[in-house]
């Protein structure tokens, strides 16, 4: 319960970067001991989202170095698993995906970037989990929580747009089976969302100098 609430605290950003943690206080904000909170804390050191101070605990900076290194293995496993859907799509399945993209829109017309981020997600993650591989599922899970530290790489209505323009080629290479193509989207797609975030990052100043 510790691990999971200061996780979410942490990756929706209420707990900012560098926020000390003091295992007195977290202790007496959820009600328990100090064991299971050192205990939550040395998990999520090892997850990397706090760092171990000498005299207590920290969360995280954001860094350069940290989003490179996410978008790297992401850009890597999410081309492996789009390739093994390929390899596993039905016709029924792409057209699921095709309402999904369409369920999407109202967001696109209103300007709703976070309502939108989440539903690309869930396009995302709905592919790669049809290249029914369990273990590369729960990575690229995992990779898009941490993900969440970052700025969201949607500003403006155009990006939606262009987001769904993107979506609808990707699921066109998927209707002709073209793994190649299919493999090559996704990797341009992911990439320019990295190029995104590291753009507002500099826009915003918001990581440490590494």
């Amino acid at each position: 319960m510790i691990f999971d609430s200061l996780k979410t605290g942490i990756l929706s950003g209420e707990l900012k970067p560098r926020t000390r943690l003091l295992i007195s206080e977290v202790a007496v904000r959820h009600q328990v001991s100090e064991i299971p909170v050192r205990e939550a804390l040395q998990a999520l050191v090892q997850e990397g989202l706090v760092s171990s101070t000498g005299s207590g605990f920290e969360i995280t900076p954001l860094s350069k170095q940290d989003i490179r290194e996410i978008w790297q293995i992401r850009i890597s496993l999410e081309c492996l698993a789009a390739r093994l859907a390929v390899q596993n799509i039905s016709n029924k399945q792409i057209d699921m995906l095709e309402e999904m993209i369409d369920q999407a829109r109202p967001y696109v017309e209103t300007g709703n970037l976070d309502a939108y981020w989440k539903e690309n997600r869930k396009f995302h993650l709905k592919i790669y989990e049809l290249g029914e591989n369990g273990r590369l599922l729960h990575m690229l899970n995992d990779l898009y929580d941490f993900s969440r530290r970052y700025p969201s790489w949607y500003t403006k209505q155009e990006e939606l747009e262009n987001s769904v323009r993107e979506h609808k080629e990707i699921l066109e290479a998927f209707r002709k089976r073209d793994e190649q193509l299919v493999v090559e989207l996704i990797h341009t797609h992911t990439m320019d969302s990295y190029q995104h975030v590291l753009r507002r990052m500099n826009e915003q100043k918001l990581y440490d100098n590494s």
